[in-house]
């Protein structure tokens, strides 16, 4: 035995697997629940819910020996009960389904670090990034970890998550940096590899360029993504596996790893499917938490104040690449509120998705689920060569559906969604007269735009005007609105024209 553990210790010091003669080969099956981007978390007429993603982890688990639910964040905000809680029941619910780890993904730095650190806390399972660095500890975020390893049978596996740095300018974190993917992939699956994981996974919130070297060069094994505006889709690389399971809610992925040989030395094979969770029937434990929380909000939301008297669209595409019907409202309600002559509001801070017939009711409900960030709103001095700037800003993106195109008011803007990039702009007018550049226009925004968020970066370069008594919320402003309209009769006017060359 002494002659058995001096030869362990010395092969792990040289870098080399130690075997004993006896080791036989193992076949070991791994399967791989994955799902994100479900920031709400009951079940709709299209979309399944968190209770349904709990008979698919139950079922799998009692099918099959060895299982990894690994969830990809992006779901601690934005809904209606985030806006409250901040995205603890959330949390408190996902305790109940028992991920083996989490990822963090952009949404979930939607109310800071502080509070993430909190939700850290709160969670009974391993919060991951592998690239955030807190200057207060000079590490990683309190409460979250850069990796994790896992016992598969015979096999250990790793797993580690990056963080986009879209989010420093999608979400403005207070006072985290993004540190470089690969160097941090790197580390991190080293550190895994010391410590004996033999496959390594990476969950990421985006398209790293360099996944196909990370695979080639044996970094990694396995990488999931979530792409904005991309479907589904699996792809073999050398010896590796991407899967993306892009932003389709209510939607997992499955992945079945085959694992062959021995720790140290095997290969693996990979095959994968998509599952639509209102496939599945609820699991009844989590269907009564969840109506707990829902009876709870139900009370407080459930109140009318108006009716639609148009059909409206708050579908994503709808409102990150055109004019909208609600963009339009919304933005009106800003500058009755703030006294403005213009508004501009980011199509990607409208999250309801969906579409409201000729009659339907509005409910504070409604406007909650449609604004679900406590968005402040803010009153700037800007030029018209900084609106200028600010329009070009909101249609850079256009091709990718971004959440930084502009819903407005006060304005008509004439734009090309194929000029290139900082020359998208034709024209625009207010007040039916050509925007003067040198002028300077009351413009009502959210403080979220106007500290620079969405790529706003000019606004920052604005006026504050200190008119606005204490802290009022978008949707508080729209609510009232609402309120006062009764009917609301909503079209779009030609506020946004596209003119393509």
């Amino acid at each position: 035995m002494r002659h058995f553990q001096i030869c362990f210790v010395i092969s792990l010091l040289l870098g080399f697997p130690f075997f004993s003669s006896g080791a036989h080969a193992q076949k070991t099956e791994l399967r791989i629940i994955f799902a994100s981007n479900m920031p709400d978390i009951a079940k709709n007429d299209k979309y399944g819910g968190l209770a349904e993603l709990a008979t698919l982890v139950q079922q799998t688990r009692e099918k099959n020996e060895h299982v990894l639910f690994l969830h990809g964040g992006d779901s601690l905000a934005p809904s209606t009960l985030s806006s409250l809680d901040r995205g603890s029941h959330m949390v408190d619910l996902l305790n109940f389904l028992e991920p083996d780890a989490m990822a963090i993904s952009q949404r979930e730095l939607s109310y800071f670090e502080d509070e993430l650190t909190l939700r850290a806390s709160e969670a009974g399972f391993p919060m991951l990034s592998a690239n955030i660095h807190d200057p207060l500890s000079g590490g990683n975020l309190e409460g979250l970890q850069p990796w994790q390893i896992f016992p598969v049978g015979a096999f250990n596996v790793g797993v580690t998550a990056l963080l986009s740095k879209e989010v420093m300018q999608n979400y403005l974190p207070k006072r985290i940096t993004i540190n470089d993917a690969t160097a941090s992939v790197k580390m991190a699956s080293s550190q895994m590899k010391l410590r004996g994981a033999d496959l390594i996974i990476v969950m990421a919130d985006y398209d790293p360029a360099q996944k196909a070297q990370w695979i080639e060069q044996g970094i990694v094994d396995i990488i999931i993504t979530n792409i904005d505006s991309v479907e589904d889709g699996m792809t073999q690389i050398a010896d590796g596996f991407v899967a993306n399971i892009g932003r389709i809610k209510g939607t997992s992925l499955e992945i079945t790893a085959i694992l062959e040989g021995v720790p140290g030395s095997h290969r693996a094979s990979y095959s994968s499917k998509s599952t639509a969770l209102n496939s599945m029937p609820p699991q009844p434990e989590i269907e009564a938490q969840i109506n707990v929380y829902l009876d709870n909000l139900g009370e407080l939301l459930n109140t009318e104040i108006g009716t639609f008297e148009t059909p409206i669209n708050t579908t994503r595409k709808m409102v990150r690449t055109r004019e909208a019907a609600f963009g339009n409202l919304v933005a009106d309600a800003l500058v009755l509120m703030a006294n403005a002559q213009i508004a501009i509001f980011n199509g990607g801070a409208i999250r309801g998705d969906r579409t409201y017939d000729k009659g339907s009711k509005i409910t504070r409900g409604t406007i909650k689920s449609e604004l679900p960030f406590r968005n402040v709103v803010t009153l700037l001095h800007l030029s018209g060569e900084q609106i200028w700037q600010a329009m070009e800003n909101g249609f850079s993106l256009i091709e990718k559906a971004h959440g930084r195109f502009p819903q407005i008011s006060g304005m008509k803007v004439v734009y090309s969604a194929t000029a290139p990039v900082g020359r998208r702009v034709i024209s625009i007018d207010v007040d039916g007269k050509p925007i003067d550049k040198k002028a300077l226009y009351r413009t009502a925004t959210s403080e979220f735009l106007a500290n620079g968020g969405d790529g706003y970066t000019v606004l920052k370069n604005g006026k504050l005007l200190h008119e606005i008594g204490g802290v009022v919320t978008v949707s508080d402003v729209v609510t009232d609105y609402v309120q006062k309209l009764g009917v609301v009769s909503l079209k779009v006017e030609g506020r946004l024209v596209e003119q393509s060359n």
